[in-house]
């Protein structure tokens, strides 16, 4: 009996890790066109993720999760920033926005009303470092017109810029124009 139970067990596991592996042979991933050899991206000197996800938890929490996973699955080895799964000290954040090469924003309600988002976006800014923006769209899902999107960038600049925290910081219309890819 004890053994039949541990064969079982073997086999089940087998199947499971068959299934696994059957998912991830059918999942596409990024190739060089000409060579098909799976595209690998290093991380430059210094870098310690390829990309850093900016969200606001209370209406991009699950987006940003879906899309660093399927980001993952896309380009094995893609090193991926995200506060849920990386932060270890809310006083360090501007610190992991330096030891990643880029800053993907997903623009959403509250995101510019975010203390913590506007220190990852004007340090990104700041630092001139790649950005990267994806507005939600659908009001549903916490999204915003670009209208909407811009004045509250502006606002927070603003309100930003007036704390005197850093007087040399980005201005509200700078951190509109790096968000609208313009800078």
């Amino acid at each position: 009996l004890l053994l039949c139970s541990v064969l079982g067990s073997v086999c089940f596991a087998v199947i499971v890790l068959l299934r696994e592996a059957a998912r991830d042979l059918r999942q596409p991933k990024l190739r060089f066109k000409g060579t098909g050899t799976l595209v690998t991206l290093p991380l430059p000197p210094g870098k310690t993720h390829h990309l850093f996800i900016s969200h606001v938890w209370g209406t991009a929490q699950d987006q940003a999760r879906v899309l660093r996973q399927r980001l993952q699955m896309v380009v094995p080895g893609l090193r991926v920033w995200l506060d849920v799964e990386d932060l270890t000290d809310i006083s360090a954040l501007e610190e992991a926005v330096d030891a990643s090469w880029t800053l993907l924003i997903l623009v959403t309600a509250g995101y510019f009303q975010s203390k913590n988002c506007m220190r990852e976006l004007v340090r990104c800014v700041a630092r001139a470092k790649p950005l990267l923006a994806a507005a939600e769209r659908d009001a549903a899902h916490g999204g915003l017109t670009e209208a909407e999107a811009r004045q509250q960038c502006v606002a927070a600049g603003a309100r930003v810029a007036s704390g005197g925290s850093d007087a040399d910081g980005p201005t509200g219309d700078a951190l509109a124009a790096a968000v609208r890819g313009q800078h």
